[in-house]
């Protein structure tokens, strides 16, 4: 339902759901989390064996826990709690939560690193 439609503002903070395969959730839930959990590791372990710089670090800290606070929600819900609404105009971006922020900007870091770092970290190491 649409607020302006009403006669009422939108407003930029509305609490809505993001069931998902709500129908499946229950089979899937165990794998979800076993997922979570096993990137979680992966990027501990990238962290403590590449040692990467203070940008690597914050966008990876960002990712996985934009990831955990969805899967959070999840378990504890059902769904996930997207509370944040943008309009411009008639345009409707859809609802998203601190989570969904925290991945994005992890993900965008991430590239931004991948331009901001050389090429070749390892043949500069060496020497070559």
């Amino acid at each position: 339902m649409v607020l302006g439609a009403l006669g009422h503002a939108p407003q930029p903070l509305q609490l809505g759901q993001q069931h998902g395969q709500r129908t499946a959730l229950a089979q899937q839930l165990e794998h979800l989390v076993a997922v979570a959990l096993a990137v979680c590791v992966w990027v501990a372990v990238w962290l403590w064996r590449t040692r990467p710089g203070r940008l690597a670090q914050l966008s990876a800290g960002l990712l996985v826990g934009g990831a955990l606070g969805n899967v959070i929600d999840r378990v504890r819900f059902g769904y996930v709690v997207d509370f944040i609404d943008f309009y411009v105009g008639d345009w409707h971006y859809p609802t998203f939560n601190l989570a969904d922020s925290f991945i994005c900007v992890g993900a965008a870091m991430i590239v931004l690193e991948g331009f901001l770092s050389p090429a070749n970290k390892g043949a500069k190491s060496k020497g070559e």
